[in-house]
């Protein structure tokens, strides 16, 4: 889940592109925060 609010502290640590994984799904707003209902899950290199 990722918080919308800037302000709110999320866990989500800085990344390198090679560790970036593309989610192919369903993305649902709700209440300020997204979430996601993934399909198919491809690790982009």
């Amino acid at each position: 889940f990722v918080s919308l609010d800037p302000i709110i502290k999320t866990q989500i640590e800085k990344f390198e592109k090679e560790q970036v994984i593309l989610l192919t799904g369903k993305f649902v707003a709700n209440n300020g925060w997204y979430t996601v209902s993934a399909t198919s899950i491809q690790v982009l290199l």
